[in-house]
This record gives C-alpha cells, sequence and structure tokens, in this order.
C-alpha cells in the first residue's frame, strides 16, 4: 500500500473463508472494513455501518476466527472511565491487543 497500489486484489467472499473478525479497508481506500461475527461492514466518514457485498474488494484486511478466551459479566453499567479502570486492573499488560 506504501507504493500507492490501493486497488483491491483479494473479495470480500474470499475473505470470509480466512476469518470472522478483523479490519482492514476497501477498493482505493474507500473507508474502513469491520469483521465482526462473521459479518463485514464498511464503515464510513458518517460513522454509519453499511453491509459489504461479496463481490468488494480489498487490499489491506487482518482477520481470525476469534474465540473468546475469557468473559467478563457486569451488574451495572460503567462510564468510559470505570471500564478504562476495571481493564487496566483486569487484563494483562497495555501493550496486548484485545477485543472488546
Amino acid at each position: 500500500m506504501l507504493q500507492g497500489v490501493y486497488e483491491g486484489n483479494f473479495s470480500i467472499g474470499a475473505l470470509e473463508t480466512h476469518g470472522d473478525f478483523g479490519i482492514g479497508t476497501l477498493d482505493n481506500l474507500d473507508e474502513e472494513m469491520l469483521a465482526l461475527d462473521g459479518n463485514y461492514y464498511q464503515v464510513k466518514s458518517d460513522g454509519i455501518t453499511y453491509p459489504v457485498s461479496e463481490n468488494m474488494t480489498t487490499p489491506f484486511a487482518t482477520v481470525t476466527y476469534f474465540e473468546t478466551d475469557e468473559i467478563h459479566r457486569f451488574e451495572k453499567p460503567m462510564n468510559l472511565t470505570e471500564l478504562e479502570q476495571y481493564l487496566y486492573l483486569n487484563l494483562p499488560p497495555e501493550n496486548f491487543v484485545y477485543a472488546v
């Protein structure tokens, strides 16, 4: 992508066979691509997610088959500060990547 090659060369349909969870971009860097629970979406600058078709393409994506390692349940709602504090106290070092 650094060489200016932004045309997608891998279809979303093909990508779906490699994972159900991940991130990437779409053809010509057309906003963000998100995979969640096996559904693929385009996240536009308006903040709205749109389903993508299997024939759309991506120049870059990272996907995996998501498997839950731990489940944490909460008794009451938390604000962002409380959630950050909980995560800081209950998860390993900050430089790890987590799906929350």
